[in-house]
Parts: structure tokens; sequence; C-alpha cells
């Protein structure tokens, strides 16, 4: 076990209570009862391929297959 504390003291500033924003190091995927993707955020295409509403009512392993392509979204184009 690792001595890590937690420092709550400044959780009350973190930008994540404003609706409507997903961090920049992480995207936001809704998956129903069956593993069914319903919804992702706007910026998953900066960390998988570009993908239209593909991915809506496809398994979220599908999302884990893309994200093993190790896609690089500054190359994208290139």
């Amino acid at each position: 076990m690792s001595n890590f504390q937690v420092d709550l003291t400044n959780c009350d500033i973190e930008p994540i209570h404003i609706p409507g924003q997903i961090q920049s190091h992480g995207f936001l995927v809704v998956i129903d009862d069956e593993m069914s993707i319903q919804f992702h955020s706007d910026n998953i295409n900066n960390f998988i391929a570009p993908v239209p509403d593909v991915l809506i009512g496809k398994s979220i392993g599908h999302i884990e297959s893309l994200l093993d392509q190790d896609y690089q979204p500054d190359q994208a184009g290139s």
C-alpha cells in the first residue's frame, strides 16, 4: 500500500460541476444495460479515429478495439 493522501480542500473549485464540459484528458460514453453505446461526447474524435455517430448502437467493445489502434489526431490527414 502506498502512503498517498487525498487532498479534498479544492474539490469545490474543480470544473466538473459545469454542465456540458468534458475534461480534455478523456471523453464521455453513455451505455445502456446491454452495453450498447447510446451517446458519446463530441471530443471522442480526439482519442479515436474520426467516426461520426457510427458508434451509436454499437457495443462498448467497439470503442476498445478503436482505442487499441493508437490513433494520433495531430497526424490525421497527413
